[in-house]
């Protein structure tokens, strides 16, 4: 490279990548480290290219409207054919940064994960005109002006979306972008993802990366489902007094109270007594992905107290995951919440290495404070997993 050539770090290709050579072992370490370990190992290299003469583009960036960077891919995105389960659409990218001089892009979409290690290319994709900072969702799964399609491991000229075994760890998605001194039309179409690396290398003026994961669930297609369905809105409990259950969650547990509302008239027709009764009820936020409905009810003019014991029917619970159970405990302890006897170690099998702490509400419901290991035995007999906790609560 002829010094004062704008270029960032490559991380996106393997050591088995054939034309990614010796660069490759850097992208292993990235994807085991995550996303916060990869900025400062760029920070780090920049550094490094600084001192050495080379200046670094470092406000070249691609970001997607599809997916966060680390974060999950749809299954839209996955491919269509094979039972594969996807509908073929490609991610949509934009891009911002791009050095002066750049007179094309170009988009490589690699699978370091897949084929046992060796690699899967899903997208080849090159001539991208510099006026261009995007490429729009669906657009490389078929043929465009836009672009000139490179060979995938498929042996297709266009996007190919990812289809890993089922069962697999979540793979994960490189998507490189390359701004290069070459005009469109340069390069010869249908090459490979080597042959384009080897051909533009000495003309690569700054690149940046994004990564998306995807994995198949091996139960998503034997299992009937809701018609469009797409999460849990909300689960909702019954207390005998709305103002005492919105205070303990949000000044012990952190909710944040959304709405409240009430009392509402309900007819016999449309309460679930079969009489008529009054309902009044706030809808809160507990922590980055769970909404709590509280819903107090008189019949008649009597509220409701008495609470139904964990054996009965329909009772329910809620557990909330921690990442140190002692110090939730601690912490509850000294808001006056009673504890029972805890914390506990699971003795179920599919679940050994877990523990729970329970505790109770002012009115007697129980909960629960849970902290377990990041993997569990019940992963060994199924492809399914649990709803992984979120980084914080916020």
């Amino acid at each position: 490279m002829k010094p004062g050539t704008h270029r960032q770090l490559d991380t996106s290709h393997t050591a088995r990548g054939g034309a990614a050579g010796g660069r490759g072992r850097v992208s292993a370490t990235r994807r085991a480290m995550g996303v916060a370990a990869r900025m400062a190992i760029g920070a780090t290299v920049a550094t490094f290219l600084l001192v050495a003469g080379f200046a670094v583009a470092a406000g070249f960036e691609i970001t997607s409207p599809s997916f966060t960077d680390g974060g999950m891919l749809t299954a839209a995105n996955a491919a269509s054919a094979n039972g594969c389960g996807g509908q073929n659409v490609s991610p949509g990218f934009e891009w911002s940064g791009a050095p002066s001089a750049a007179k094309s892009f170009a988009v490589i979409m690699f699978d370091p994960d897949g084929a046992k290690g060796l690699g899967v290319v899903h997208w080849v994709a090159y001539d991208i005109p510099a006026s261009r900072s995007s490429l729009s969702e669906g657009e490389g799964a078929n043929p465009s002006g836009h672009f000139t399609g490179g060979k995938n491991t498929a042996g297709t000229t266009v996007y190919r979306g990812p289809c890993p075994p089922l069962g697999d760890n979540p793979h994960h998605y490189v998507i490189s972008l390359y701004a290069l001194d070459l005009p469109p039309g340069t390069l010869a179409p249908g090459i490979s993802r080597d042959e384009l690396l080897a051909a533009i290398r000495p003309h690569i003026l700054a690149e940046a990366s994004i990564v998306g994961r995807y994995g198949r669930n091996p139960l998503a297609s034997a299992k009937p489902s809701i018609p469009g369905a797409r999460n849990v809105d909300h689960v909702g409990v019954s207390v005998p007094n709305l103002q005492q259950a919105v205070s303990f969650f949000v000044d012990v547990i952190g909710a944040d109270l959304l709405w409240k509302a009430g009392p509402l008239k309900e007819d016999a027709k449309h309460s679930p007594t079969g009489q008529p009764l009054a309902v009044s009820l706030a809808m809160l936020r507990l922590g980055p992905n769970v909404n709590l409905e509280l819903l107090q009810f008189d019949v008649g003019g009597n509220r409701g107290q008495q609470m139904p014991k964990s054996t009965d029917l329909g009772a329910a619970h809620i557990a909330f995951y921690v990442s140190d159970i002692d110090e939730a405990s601690a912490y509850l302890k000294a808001k006056g919440v009673r504890l029972l006897p805890g914390p506990i170690n699971t003795i179920a099998e599919p679940k050994r290495g877990e523990k729970i702490q329970y505790f109770l509400t002012p009115w007697g419901m129980y909960l629960e404070l849970v902290w377990r290991p990041e993997h569990l035995p019940y992963e060994k007999g199924t492809g399914a997993r649990l709803y992984g906790p979120a980084p914080g609560w916020r």
